[in-house]
């Protein structure tokens, strides 16, 4: 069975993009609640890590030195997440189905950094996972596109959340809404 898995991917611009990464960024606790069509998820800021370099859409885990690694994930912690200053993020929302087949519209709301925005997240329902992935503007919740080098160097005010649940045995559509109650990873 595949681990569960949540991934922030990042993307660079600015004059000085070049020089710069596109970041797959791995959250490594978290935990997952459905129960029936609700969700409720709690993020833990604090275990951001850095999996490494995006490249023509394939991780590159090699491109970073550990340096690189650990200045990047002491700048997450300390700069973006205000170290010491956050609360895990909450996720609390429903489920409800679209027209096509095993695709699915989480709809909820976010709380992050002391503010809370409606978030919507497609969720894909597969043979031995069930998927998801939506895009965040992290300024909505009061973060800024982090900055180098005077804003030559930034990156864009959006970054993509994307993550799985590994199931334990194949579901079906028909089977989704006995499987979710009181499942949890």
């Amino acid at each position: 069975m595949l681990p569960p898995h949540l991934h922030i991917y990042t993307y660079k611009q600015g004059w000085l993009a070049k020089l710069a990464h596109d970041l797959c960024i791995c959250v490594q606790h978290f935990n997952i609640e459905l129960e029936a069509t609700q969700v409720r998820a709690e993020i833990d800021l604090g275990s951001f890590s850095v999996d490494g370099v995006m490249e023509r859409g394939q991780l590159n885990p090699n491109r970073l030195s550990q340096s690189d690694r650990n200045t990047i994930n002491r700048t997450i912690a300390e700069e973006i997440f205000l170290e010491g200053q956050h609360q895990p993020a909450i996720f609390s929302g429903s489920i409800t189905e679209l027209a096509d087949s095993n695709r699915y519209l989480l709809t909820g709301v976010l709380q992050l950094m002391r503010q809370t925005h409606r978030v919507e997240i497609v969720v894909e329902l597969k043979a031995t996972t069930i998927e998801f992935q939506t895009t965040l503007v992290p300024s909505q919740w009061g973060i800024p596109p982090y900055r180098a080098m005077g804003g030559a160097l930034k990156l864009q005010d959006r970054v993509e959340v994307r993550g799985a649940l590994g199931l334990d045995r194949p579901l079906s559509r028909a089977s989704w809404a006995t499987f979710c109650y009181g499942w949890s990873c």
